[in-house]
């Protein structure tokens, strides 16, 4: 009698029943589920090593690289030339991923800075297509009128003074007469200038000179003013105060103006509503150091 097939059926039965018994035990359970979520843990990682790995090259940035260049050089890149900047574009990539997995982009003041800085150019964006009105500009032109100002004009002549640590060296020969108001009636070999404009008197001598000249009275020898790293005395022999630009005249500055004033406007509200979307705790550790 042959018994295989009946030790075949007992022995299927067996396991059968063995796996039944194990199912229901809750330790068994337990493994099941570790090993699921190991290989589901497992295959996720394989899926995000296989994406981080990848560096991927639209048509829109191969543009971008191509432009670049035409801007720069200004001339197409050979094939050769245009294959090293898709290298190095893909190098700049690798390394900046590389330098986030080890942390690098972590508190990094750098990284912060460009961050922001780039966020204020989106701002700043927003500013530039901003259009006013006529109304709107001619209100600002109004509001801000002596940024609008033509140049006044000056004659005048000055003398430098000896200085040494700070105090005003005057030889008996530099001045040889004054009046109780210090007004010098003679200088030595004065310099003379003839008809600069504020901008110039402005950039050569600073704006403590420009501002002497302003009031000094004419033919009079001003006492010391100390401009630049220099003192000087300075006589204005005549001086031509000028009006104002025209809103017509003045209205591509003015829009400028207006933009670069808007700008800030538009980021003194993005920073307040942007730090009001954050609660800032002051640590004691923090404090205390």
């Amino acid at each position: 009698m042959d018994l295989m097939p009946y030790l075949s059926v007992k022995k299927i039965t067996f396991m059968k029943n063995l796996t039944v018994r194990l199912l229901r035990q809750p330790l068994m359970h337990f493994f099941l589920i570790a090993a699921a979520l190991f290989a589901y843990n497992h295959y996720s990682e394989q899926q995000k090593f296989n994406e981080e790995n990848v560096i991927v090259i639209t048509e829109d940035k191969l543009e971008q690289i191509h432009l670049k260049y035409v801007k720069l050089w200004r001339k197409q890149p050979t094939p050769q030339e245009l294959q090293a900047l898709v290298r190095d574009y893909a190098l700049d990539e690798a390394y900046a991923r590389e330098a986030r997995k080890v942390g690098f982009d972590t508190n990094d003041a750098v990284i912060k800075r460009r961050l922001k800085q780039k966020l204020r150019f989106m701002i700043n964006d927003v500013s530039v297509m901003e259009q006013p009105s006529d109304e709107s500009l001619y209100e600002f032109y109004q509001a801000h009128i002596d940024n609008y100002k033509k140049a006044d004009i000056y004659s005048f002549e000055f003398i430098a003074l000896d200085s040494t640590n700070g105090a005003i060296n005057i030889s008996p020969d530099l001045i040889t007469s004054s009046d109780s108001s210090g007004n010098y009636s003679e200088q030595p070999n004065p310099i003379a200038v003839s008809n600069w404009d504020s901008y110039d008197v402005d950039k050569r001598f600073g704006s403590k000179f420009l501002e002497q000249l302003a009031t000094q009275p004419l033919d009079q020898w001003s006492s010391p003013i100390k401009a630049t790293s220099q003192y000087f005395q300075v006589k204005v022999t005549s001086k031509t105060e000028n009006d104002y630009f025209s809103f017509d005249n003045a209205k591509a500055r003015v829009l400028d103006d207006w933009r670069i004033q808007r700008n800030q406007e538009n980021l003194d509200t993005y920073e307040s509503k942007l730090l009001n979307d954050y609660q800032v705790v002051m640590s004691n550790s923090d404090a205390n150091s």
